[in-house]
């Protein structure tokens, strides 16, 4: 049966997409309650029905207006469907860092199946992951540069962490620049600049822009041109996200020892006057050293105005940057401590001269107790401690756990006693200084450990 159905108009939505095509069915309601429920089902109670004394025709007024609403409503499902698919097939290949080349075939298998063009996918992986065709390269001699950029990198991290409103409104920025080889048998090599968000939960390292080439930049100057050109832009202007005015303000930057004297133009950690702390010239004793734990300090100011030529090279574009030129790079606490000082002594216990060597038996010991605690140490560490025999292999986690976490433990009961006491000034010294609130408070106290501990070495 048939009935007479009293309508003026519908609204749909079209804002989903006009130019997908639908392969609908074609269906007949056959009263007004059917219809009401499937179009309630579709329409989600935000159509307005208004009733008016025009007829629709019996038959073919209703089978008209039936099957004009389930198009609409297949249409926009198929749509809201097609962009879900799309956006988390893409997400899948870049999380889980799939070959493109396997990426293409499993879209070539899909598109083969009835019906795939309701998928709407693309043939390739790179239109599926909206790859640029070309990348807008600066040369910087002997290679090239590609700038991301500091604002970019900044929104899609809070965009990834579904960050909307910051109740501190101030991003605060670390930067890290580093070289990376890329291939044993070659000089090919990349350059990082990277940042990171500081205090704020789960922030990552982002790539503000890259160098590569087949020796670092000639000129430094030039490499960090376009980040010192936008970060002077955002410290000026700020930054907008979702409505909201971001302050940006730069800490400083966490380096190496090499890098940290390219991009400051100072000079190498090698050479003399090379201290980026103090105004010292050091002293030869088969390698520069500088013992003067009481020489004077570099300043901004006295960095700035060239007052010591010994310590620079040349000018770096960084100063027109609103940072100290000293404060700003902070110490390499990775190399210095963890594989430079805690490395030289279990090296001195094992190889040593005879006053500080402990003897094969007091080695293996060493290495039989970490691998017995190897099973009881928690996920919150990377790695596993190993045997002293693979301590050339040792990374800088697994020395940096010995220092502060199982060294006091595993050396108590095996260590002479001097030598045991002359590791806990190092390991005390340290474990105040990587405490946040300790380093302030018992700052001048730690500084009197290292020096005692250092005196020794």
């Amino acid at each position: 049966m048939t009935t007479d159905v009293h309508l003026t108009s519908y609204e749909v939505d079209h804002s989903a997409g006009e130019n997908h095509l639908a392969v609908v069915s074609r269906v007949k309601l056959n009263t007004v309650e059917d219809l009401q429920s499937e179009t309630s089902n579709f329409y989600d109670g935000e159509t307005n029905w208004v009733s008016s004394d025009s007829d629709v025709d019996n038959d073919g007024g209703l089978e008209t207006l039936s099957t004009t609403l389930l198009d609409e409503k297949l249409i926009f499902r198929q749509t809201k469907t097609i962009s879900f698919f799309r956006e988390q097939l893409a997400s899948w290949v870049v999380d889980r860092q799939v070959n493109q080349s396997y990426v293409d075939k499993l879209l070539f298998i899909l598109k083969t199946i009835s019906e795939s063009h309701l998928l709407d996918l693309p043939e390739t992986c790179r239109s599926l992951l909206h790859t640029f065709r070309k990348t807008p390269l600066k040369i910087v001699d002997p290679g090239h540069y590609h700038h991301l950029g500091i604002g970019n990198g900044i929104l899609q991290m809070l965009f990834k962490l579904k960050i909307i409103n910051l109740s501190n409104p101030t991003i605060k920025l670390i930067v890290n620049v580093d070289g990376i080889p890329i291939a044993k048998s070659s000089g090919s090599q990349f350059w990082p600049i990277l940042g990171l968000i500081v205090d704020i939960l789960n922030s990552k390292p982002f790539l503000i822009g890259i160098y590569h080439g087949h020796s670092k930049p000639k000129n430094a100057n030039l490499f960090l041109e376009d980040f010192v050109n936008e970060m002077l832009q955002l410290t000026e202007s700020g930054l907008v996200s979702n409505g909201q005015n971001l302050k940006i303000a730069l800490l400083g930057f966490v380096c190496d020892a090499p890098a940290r004297a390219y991009i400051s133009a100072t000079k190498s950690h090698s050479g003399y006057s090379s201290c980026s702390k103090c105004i010292e010239e050091g002293d030869w004793e088969g390698k520069v050293v500088f013992l003067n734990e009481n020489a004077p300090l570099h300043s901004d100011a006295t960095f700035r105005k060239r007052e010591h030529e010994d310590h620079n090279t040349g000018k770096t574009i960084l100063e027109r940057l609103p940072i100290d030129m000293v404060q700003s790079f902070p110490l390499d606490y990775m190399h210095l401590v963890c594989l430079g000082i805690m490395h030289k002594l279990l090296w001195a216990w094992i190889r040593g001269s005879l006053k500080c060597r402990i003897g094969l038996r007091s080695v293996n010991k060493i290495s039989n107790f970490l691998l017995v605690i190897s099973s009881y140490i928690p996920a919150d560490f990377a790695r596993k401690p190993r045997s002293l025999c693979e301590l050339a292999r040792w990374k800088a986690t697994e020395l940096r756990q010995f220092l502060l976490y199982t060294g006091p433990v595993v050396l108590k009961p095996i260590l002479p006693k001097p030598l045991y006491l002359h590791f806990l000034l190092l390991h005390t010294g340290i474990k105040i200084l990587t405490h946040k609130l300790l380093s302030q408070q018992f700052n001048d106290y730690a500084k009197q450990l290292l020096v005692q501990n250092l005196a020794v070495i």
